[in-house]
């Protein structure tokens, strides 16, 4: 499956992932953005590392903002998973991937 989400009028989480994400990075701020790809629905959102040296993982998007979530920071799954629980979503998860 081809990991990429395509641009809609009503689907504008990518653009928001990729702002807050470039955003983060201006200020020496670890972030990537992460589509996630459930059975009901696909999704973009911004994951970052906050305050530097901290070890804390973050996760944002433009309905929900911010949450911390405790995963490893390059298990894009695993953080989707964990994500997913925090916004009480029922969907099954497919898979998620680091958007480069």
């Amino acid at each position: 499956m081809d990991a990429k989400l395509k641009f809609r009028y009503d689907n504008d989480c990518l653009p928001q992932a990729i702002i807050m994400t470039e955003a983060l990075k201006e200020k020496n701020v670890e972030a990537k953005v992460m589509l996630i790809y459930t059975d009901k629905w696909c999704h973009a959102v911004c994951m970052y590392m906050y305050p530097k040296g901290q070890n804390q993982l973050w996760v944002w998007d433009r309905f929900w903002k911010s949450y911390r979530i405790i995963a490893w920071k390059d298990d894009p799954n695993g953080i989707a998973k964990e994500w997913m629980k925090k916004t009480l979503s029922d969907a099954k998860l497919n898979f998620a991937v680091f958007q480069e």
